[in-house]
């Protein structure tokens, strides 16, 4: 699975789904915190779309972490204020980003793993937007 679309189900997976993960890879490895989960703030960019042109739309709240996980090290930047999950999501990219051959069947399962979330999420995306469709309003009805 390609990184930004990985990186993209973690970041919606449950903390609890998260957590199971975490629990296996801190039974056989050392964890680290390089740098605790703390609080930071990024300028988010955005096209406008007639001009597309770029400009700054507003800074947004991030929880950022790094892990070394058996020397290895691990990144994670989360929308929100979430400690937890943000450590944990670095944890499990060191994990995923580690050349070590310790870690090829944990790596599999976590990449099965994510295929699942995947196909769950979007299955709940479609689901949702089919829901908000339903309320959406004909404009050029009205009119008549």
């Amino acid at each position: 699975m390609e990184q930004t679309l990985r990186s993209e189900v973690l970041a919606e997976a449950p903390l609890e789904e998260l957590v199971q993960w975490v629990g296996q890879i801190e039974e056989v490895a050392e964890v680290t915190v390089m740098k605790k989960p703390e609080l930071g703030l990024v300028m988010m960019r955005v096209k406008e779309s007639v001009e597309e042109q770029m400009f700054n739309l507003g800074e947004l709240l991030i929880t950022e972490c790094t892990v070394s996980v058996d020397g290895d090290l691990g990144f994670s930047a989360i929308l929100g204020q979430h400690e937890q999950k943000g450590k944990a999501l670095a944890i499990i990219d060191a994990v995923l980003h580690s050349p070590s051959i310790k870690w090829v069947d944990i790596k599999i399962e976590i990449e099965k793993w994510l295929e699942v979330k995947r196909h769950q999420q979007e299955f709940e995306k479609k689901k949702q937007f089919v829901m908000m469709n339903r309320t959406k309003v004909n404009f050029d009805v009205m009119d008549e």
